[in-house]
């Protein structure tokens, strides 16, 4: 029987949740993703780009929905517990999501937020078979791939909505996949997620999709620049801490000093943005004050593609920094962009894309006709100079 019903706004359809599962999604850990945006910093740029990884989990956990349907309509074999399972990996895949989500990644434990996803199972009243499985899928080691690839794969649940959900915000096209025919032609063939040769154009969509919001959203130069300025606060922010300073929120304090997880989640996007509205206004502290006004005024770092190979420009900008007295540690950066939090198709290992043709299994890049997806799977790397614009006057 299902009970709670949630409105989403991107796919125009009520949210049905189990009714097991209110008082997990009612738990302060699951509700505290209210407060963390989905896309960090992206609203500097894009201003509707406001909605939170609460709103995608619950998107997730509607898709997975979907594609075990689907699924078990075809005759596939899913227990109840593995779909149980599934479905809470999908609603619970980001708990370890932190203040500004990937852009303050590892800034206050020194862990990714999947492993610290794991950890936070341990604190939600789940049956202990059901949270098994959950850990098998979320490390791919359950038996069952194809429910593995549902959660973590180039085509999991988290994978499309997030596509579809930040193209919906942002008021961009770029990013809008087929979903409907994404699920009607989803398949499990060798205990893989395959999906049948209807599904090819709406496949090479997505993968075009995943493209084109990762160089025209999550590698703006902009948000580049904003990420890069917000690490920097809380860089400074710790090392004050760490040198005795007690003028902060306690659970800052505590998770730079102690590094508990309990304390972890008392932190969201607001604990970051009050301390740096207040930091500029009143912090002693020149470097700490300089960066917040920078960040509330909208005063962004240059980002500036470049060529490692181009020491002698990379010497100069630091050089500069030092005439001017900016410390290199709070106003200097190479970002690496193919180490960001998002990337685009690369056929490695298992984690491959199959289309089912005459029961065949071929690999979509193989499978294509032209050359199109491909290209897509060369890896690319950029690199940025990030620093204070205002010395671009004596370059």
């Amino acid at each position: 029987m299902k009970e709670k019903y949630i409105l989403d706004p991107v796919y125009k359809e009520y949210i049905s949740i189990y009714r097991d599962f209110k008082p997990l999604v009612d738990n302060f850990i699951f509700q505290r993703l209210r407060f963390i945006k989905q896309l960090g910093v992206c609203f500097f740029i894009f201003p509707g780009g406001n909605h939170t990884r609460f709103e995608h989990a619950l998107g997730s956990y509607y898709l997975a929905s979907l594609f075990l349907n689907s699924l078990e309509k075809k005759g596939v074999k899913i227990e109840k517990e593995e779909k149980l399972a599934c479905l809470l990996a999908s609603l619970f895949h980001d708990l370890g999501h932190g203040p500004f989500s990937h852009a303050l990644e590892k800034m206050f434990l020194d862990l990714s937020h999947e492993k610290i996803t794991l950890r936070l199972l341990s604190y939600l009243n789940i049956p202990q078979d059901i949270k098994n499985i959950m850990y098998r899928l979320f490390t791919k080691t359950y038996e069952k791939e194809f429910l593995s690839s549902l959660i973590s794969s180039q085509t999991d649940v988290d994978r499309f909505d997030y596509l579809y959900r930040d193209s919906y915000y942002l008021g961009i096209p770029y990013g809008i996949i087929d979903i409907q025919k994404l699920i009607k032609e989803v398949e499990v063939e060798d205990n893989k997620l395959v999906w049948n040769k209807k599904a090819f154009y709406a496949l090479e969509n997505y993968l075009f999709a995943r493209y084109q919001m990762y160089y025209l959203v999550y590698f703006h130069p902009k948000n580049i620049s904003l990420e890069v300025l917000l690490r920097k606060i809380v860089k400074r922010i710790k090392e004050l801490i760490l040198d005795g300073s007690k003028n902060f929120p306690t659970p800052l304090i505590k998770i730079f000093k102690e590094g508990r997880v309990e304390d972890f989640l008392k932190l969201t996007d607001a604990t970051i943005v009050s301390i740096i509205y207040e930091k500029a206004f009143s912090s002693k502290d020149t470097i700490l004050k300089d960066l917040c006004l920078r960040f509330i005024n909208r005063n962004l770092f240059k980002t500036k593609k470049i060529e490692l190979s181009n020491i002698s420009e990379i010497e100069k900008i630091k050089e500069l920094l030092k005439k001017k007295n900016l410390d290199l540690n709070y106003y200097f950066e190479i970002v690496k962009t193919h180490r960001q939090a998002y990337s685009y198709y690369i056929p490695e290992g298992r984690d491959l894309i199959l289309i089912k043709d005459n029961n065949k299994l071929i690999e979509i890049s193989l499978y294509a006709p032209t050359d199109a997806i491909k290209s897509l799977t060369r890896k690319v790397e950029k690199y940025y100079l990030v620093y204070p614009k205002e010395i671009e006057n004596t370059i």
